[in-house]
């Protein structure tokens, strides 16, 4: 596996530097002027990818066809009028990925999440305008991003003194959450985050603020990377927690709330492991890994995100943009999750917990958002870096300027044992 080597590295990581990585909540960002992002159109060729396998949610079948036509996945038996042939010696085709926390911040990290595969984000913190976030959706060929916006915080907490956070943000009580939720439904926020920390908000103002949140139809993503505020979500009867205690594991009480609530699971590892890198805090990376092993092993949906910013602190300690989600799908191996599971867990579980009902999974009349790579990902989950071609709605991009190999891949009909 390929992980990175954040031991030395990471010592040097001040107590600053620490908290701002830490909050995992909006990060300040600041609206760049550059060249304009280049604008695609929807391709009106018709591609046929052959001998090509796909990943069909269980295994890698046989080499067939897979037609892209209008942005969509077509039927394999219109081939035979193709405008472009593509020959994938025995390729695998994935689903594009999708990134369940990440903060976004510029269309250069949508580029770059791009680049990787990432064909669907999920923004967890972008403290810029809400039509300034939306303007980081540009369009066909580019990741297709849904925002919560700025996050809910409490005043008193450590997130709201690292000066991240707007006033507009701060709940104290269920009167602040209510006008928090309304402004966010307003904004047409896709989801609601809230920050779970100690000190943090009371108990009955965090149940009104889900309870605020659910009448409004809207899910609640809840910021818990410490035991307590597991609990504390849970409690709240919260949707998805995002990230994994880095103090200590979750215990069979709190499995069986997650199983119990059908609560989501996004541990983002590869920032635990960041974070537990600095040594500050008491936090360890151990006790995330096991939560993980604990929840999936119990049957909690687990999805893949990095919570990566692209944004660079000397020596540049943050997570990276596009290339930590494959990263992520190696931790959550070492977790336990078999590599069927973590391909699930970047693909068709996403999709299905976030309600993206067109995406996720290769077949006629999904969104052509499709990773062609070279190797077998069940035998080995690394080889999802070994990118060849991408289409993002039926837009193809080559950026590591490969040539599709031409031996064919080891392995054939793999599946989960």
């Amino acid at each position: 596996m390929h992980f990175i080597n954040f031991g030395g590295l990471m010592a040097v990581l001040v107590a600053t530097q620490f908290l701002f990585v830490h909050s995992c909540g909006p990060v300040p960002m600041v609206k760049r002027q550059g060249p304009a992002p280049t604008k695609y159109t929807t391709p009106q060729t018709k591609v046929a990818i052959r001998n090509v396998r796909v990943f069909d949610g269980r295994r890698l079948n046989r080499p067939a066809t897979v037609v892209i036509e209008n942005g969509l996945i077509g039927h394999s038996k219109h081939e035979r009028d193709a405008d472009q042939v593509i020959d994938a010696y025995g390729g695998v085709l994935l689903p594009g990925l999708i990134d369940s926390h990440v903060h976004t911040g510029s269309v250069a990290n949508a580029e770059t999440m791009r680049n990787y595969g990432i064909s669907s984000a999920m923004d967890m913190g972008c403290t810029l305008a809400p039509s300034d976030c939306d303007a980081l959706n540009v369009g066909v060929g580019y990741p297709q991003i849904k925002f919560s916006y700025d996050g809910a915080v409490s005043p008193f907490g450590a997130s709201a003194k690292l000066g991240l956070f707007k006033p507009n943000s701060f709940v104290t009580n269920a009167s602040t959450a209510a006008a928090y939720i309304a402004r966010q439904v307003t904004n047409n926020a896709s989801y609601i985050k809230i920050i779970t920390e100690s000190p943090g908000l009371d108990q009955a103002t965090f149940n009104a603020f889900v309870a605020d949140a659910h009448g409004n139809n809207k899910k609640v993503m809840s910021h818990a990377p410490r035991h307590d505020p597991v609990s504390e979500s849970l409690t709240a009867q919260v949707d998805f927690i995002h990230h994994s205690p880095t103090d200590k594991p979750v215990n069979e009480s709190q499995v069986q709330q997650y199983l119990k609530q059908k609560v989501i699971a996004v541990p983002t590892l590869i920032q635990m492991l960041t974070i537990a890198g600095t040594g500050f805090g008491n936090s360890t990376y151990p006790p995330a890994r096991d939560s993980v092993t604990s929840l999936y092993r119990a049957g909690v949906p687990i999805l893949a995100g990095s919570d990566a910013t692209g944004l660079h602190i000397p020596p540049n300690l943050l997570v990276p943009m596009g290339i930590s989600l494959h990263q992520e799908l190696e931790l959550l191996v070492e977790a336990g999750l078999t590599t069927v599971d973590a391909l699930r867990a970047v693909t068709s579980l996403p999709a299905l917990h976030f309600g993206l009902p067109d995406r996720g999974v290769i077949a006629p009349g999904y969104r052509a958002d499709l990773v062609l790579i070279r190797g077998n990902p069940i035998l080995n989950i690394s080889t999802t870096q070994e990118i060849e071609r991408i289409w993002i709605g039926g837009v193809e991009f080559n950026p590591f300027n490969r040539t599709i190999s031409t031996v064919p891949c080891d392995g054939g009909d793999n599946e989960e044992d």
